[in-house]
């Protein structure tokens, strides 16, 4: 009714302060197509998530794997001054238990690349423990993307870093790529964000510092004493 309305009354001021000859036909298909358009955009935002749905996607927590799996968790910051970054490791297995917690600096042209050497390092580390089934998770849907469609979807400057990839996923025996919220890589991602004294510019740890264990156990893993 109000698209109707304002329309025949701009059809009429039109005929009267222009001297425009008034034509029905179209001013019922300029209504028709406002009132359509108004319907589809009402549709599309109806079946938009609403905030608190939002919400409880972002705060998916982490979660351990299946029995006999080994959940590799990695993470990767980037600073543009100086193209490096930290990698951030977390390993645990089925019990939520962590087998080894590492940090990494790394020269990288771009964030992407830090991502994909994290996912790289993590690999690595789990191929030095002999681990044969991993499932390695981070919270970068480019990398994913690239690993899962190949070629198609890799760019130049991360090609070399992707295949080596790919080359170190045949060591396994069950090897699958797993995107997460940043909510369900805390862990990792606070070991490759950390500016601190508990940990150096690169280290390994079986024993999580004191600034990390209140993640672990947010995350349900279960840690000695800090």
């Amino acid at each position: 009714m109000a698209f109707t309305c304002w329309h025949i009354w701009k059809a009429q001021c039109k005929a009267v302060f222009n001297h425009q000859n008034p034509s029905p036909p179209q001013t019922i298909h300029v209504i028709t197509c406002a009132s359509t358009t108004f319907r589809k955009a009402k549709e599309l935002i109806s079946v938009q998530p609403s905030p608190s749905m939002e919400n409880q996607r972002r705060m998916i927590p982490w979660s351990p794997p299946p029995s006999q799996m080994i959940k590799v968790n990695v993470d990767a910051s980037w600073k543009l001054k100086s193209n490096e970054g930290y990698l951030g490791i977390v390993i645990r297995d089925s019990q939520g238990r962590c087998k080894s917690m590492e940090r990494k600096k790394v020269h990288a042209s771009n964030a992407l690349m830090a991502e994909a050497k994290a996912v790289l390092q993590g690999c690595l580390s789990a191929r030095q423990r002999n681990y044969p089934c991993i499932i390695v998770e981070f919270d970068s849907r480019q990398v994913i993307s690239a690993l899962n469609e190949g070629k198609e979807n890799c760019s130049w400057e991360n090609f070399p870093n992707d295949m080596r990839i790919v080359d170190v996923e045949k060591s396994f025996q069950i090897c699958k790529w797993s995107w997460v919220p940043r909510s369900a890589n805390e862990a990792s991602n606070f070991i490759a964000t950390y500016v601190g004294t508990e940990m150096s510019e690169e280290c390994r740890m079986d024993r999580p510092p004191s600034s990390l264990v209140r993640i672990l156990n947010k995350d349900g893993s279960p840690c000695p004493p800090s």
